[in-house]
């Protein structure tokens, strides 16, 4: 019975570590989705607007926002 139960535990501990994995991965993505964001629009290649837009899918709600966390990040942007 204990060895059921063992097998139980550790194929949840599995489980649980390959969750894990993958959910730091995407949010290691969506950081370095984000920095790349803020690095382009800080160099003038992505415009505001556009850029705003692109990390709303990111958590961003708007301009203000965009131009705080970049800033949080090392980037200086211009509001237009």
């Amino acid at each position: 019975m204990c060895d059921v139960a063992e097998r139980l535990e550790n194929r949840g501990k599995e489980i649980g570590m390959a969750k894990g994995r993958e959910i730091g991965i995407k949010m290691g993505q969506s950081k370095g989705t984000l920095l790349a964001i803020y690095r382009y629009t800080a160099a003038g290649y992505l415009p505001l607007d556009v850029a705003v837009k692109e990390a709303s899918e990111y958590g961003i709600k708007d301009e203000d926002d965009f131009l705080t966390k970049a800033m949080q990040a090392g980037y200086k942007i211009k509001k237009k």
